[in-house]
């Protein structure tokens, strides 16, 4: 696939099946523990405990995470069905990294490898793909983190 921002090519054999999961097990960890230290930050700033729970509860896409994580660390419930990988070359990924200390954040381009992956609840029925799901996840954690005053 070509545009404009990217071009798109899919290979196989990049990293074995097993690294690929665990690259998307680390994504969903980055990702689900911003509860966590968003959490800590509110109890800093005043506002107390429960407004990340409130966001995970109303955001589909945050929820979803951090229904995987907790699958992930106990061993039932969300999955991941691993289809492969690609490599985009020139394109923008979302590569965000956070302070735990000061939630500033850091985003980072260039090429990067895609996992192409689809999100199963615990019946086995597809919720969603998983890069869509992430990339939802992180802005809606980028426009909660910025509406509570969280400098980014």
């Amino acid at each position: 696939m070509e545009d404009d921002e990217h071009v798109t090519t899919t290979i196989g054999g990049l990293a074995d099946p097993l690294k690929l999961e665990n690259c998307g097990t680390l994504l969903i960890n980055n990702i689900a523990r911003l509860k966590d230290h968003y959490d800590k930050w509110c109890v800093r700033h005043g506002l107390g405990k429960g407004r990340a729970w409130a966001f995970i509860k109303n955001n589909p896409p945050a929820n979803t995470m951090h229904e995987l994580w907790n699958a992930e660390k106990h061993g039932s419930g969300y999955s991941l069905q691993v289809h492969g990988e690609e490599i985009v070359l020139g394109g923008k990924p979302v590569d965000l990294l956070f302070d735990t200390q000061t939630m500033a954040a850091t985003v980072r381009g260039g090429a990067f490898v895609r996992l192409r992956a689809t999100i199963l609840d615990s019946d086995g029925v597809a919720v969603g793909d998983f890069e869509t799901t992430c990339a939802s996840a992180v802005d809606a954690w980028l426009q909660e983190l910025t509406a509570a005053g969280v400098k980014l």
